[in-house]
């Protein structure tokens, strides 16, 4: 079933329909509210490489959007957070807000990242183990 989800995620990634960095971000908003232990550990590494310091994403992780952040991107941060936990539809504001700084091609790529990244926290934790540190096997 995860080929589907990884398909889709190589067709945005290559697509260039959201950019790397907001990816990242996307995916830390999630974090944020989703305590899914192994996506914290990855994803710090691929931000790292992508310019979001370690305080940065320090910050995100707490709830904070971090400092330093583009206009669009902490939109981003923050639909990363608010996405995975909404139980109804996006309010307009934010809709509106969004299309502002991104047209509706990113705004649905950003949707996809944080769709697939929730799925997979599912996975994470139904054996999350806290204590690991990406030194042992899952």
């Amino acid at each position: 079933m995860a080929e589907g989800l990884f398909e889709l995620g190589k067709t945005l990634s290559n697509s260039g329909t959201v950019k790397p960095r907001n990816r990242e971000l996307a995916i830390l908003g999630l974090a944020s509210v989703i305590k899914a232990p192994y996506i914290s550990f990855c994803h710090r590494d691929m931000a790292s490489k992508l310019d979001i310091t370690d305080e940065q994403w320090d910050q995100g992780l707490a709830g904070q959007t971090p400092e330093g952040l583009s206009e669009q991107e902490r939109l981003v941060y923050r639909l990363g957070r608010t996405l995975p936990l909404a139980t109804e539809p996006l309010d307009e504001g934010t809709w509106q807000e969004a299309l502002t700084v991104m047209n509706k091609v990113e705004l649905v790529g950003i949707v996809h990242v944080v769709s697939a990244y929730r799925w997979v926290s599912l996975l994470d934790l139904v054996h999350a183990d806290p204590n690991w540190h990406g030194s042992q096997t899952k």
